[in-house]
């Protein structure tokens, strides 16, 4: 009798390891953006040299047609490699980020440049997003080297706009 109980066992542990080695890696979520255009808000901000600046707020649509929740992060790209602008924050230096669930839509907004001779985008960073299990177990989870491998989100994809000016949609290509 104790035999037919380690076999049962064994074979349930068997099978539970195949199942989860085979189930393969989890969907990914799928992001697109169009934008929407001015807001009609402006932006305020005091740059480095200490003179006040101001600018138009562009708004986005982003909507995730994947089915699995996404972790997102919006900024502004530039054709001009030299415009110093830290990672994912706008021209007034705010963090556009957020969580959105499968087959949902959000619109966010952004700050853009006001000077209409530079040419931008707004890009969106994104990447499945933790399950409520992986949130819980990720502050204990993230010190211990064999599951922090487990807590892993999938490689980030990304999507973007057309280049444009303050105004208006641009003529620009880039290849990345």
């Amino acid at each position: 009798m104790k035999r037919v109980r380690l076999i049962f066992i064994g074979d349930v542990l068997v099978g539970t390891l195949c199942w989860i080695l085979s189930s393969g890696p989890a969907p990914m979520p799928a992001l697109s953006m169009r934008s929407l255009g001015m807001t009609g808000t402006l932006w305020t901000r005091t740059n480095e040299t200490g003179m006040i600046e101001t600018g138009p707020r562009w708004s986005f649509a982003i909507t995730n047609s994947g089915p699995t929740a996404a972790s997102w992060w919006a900024y502004i790209q530039f054709t001009d490699k030299n415009i110093p602008v830290v990672n994912t924050l706008g021209m007034d230096r705010q963090l556009v980020q957020g969580r959105l669930a499968s087959h949902q839509e959000a619109v966010y907004s952004i700050a853009a440049p006001s000077d209409t001779n530079v040419v931008w985008r707004g890009t969106v960073d994104y990447s499945k997003a933790p399950s409520l299990l992986q949130s819980t177990l990720w502050p204990v989870g993230k010190h211990v080297p064999a599951l922090r491998d487990w807590f892993s989100l999938g490689d980030g994809v990304n999507c973007d706009d057309d280049w444009r000016t303050t105004t208006n949609v641009t003529g620009v290509t880039r290849t990345n």
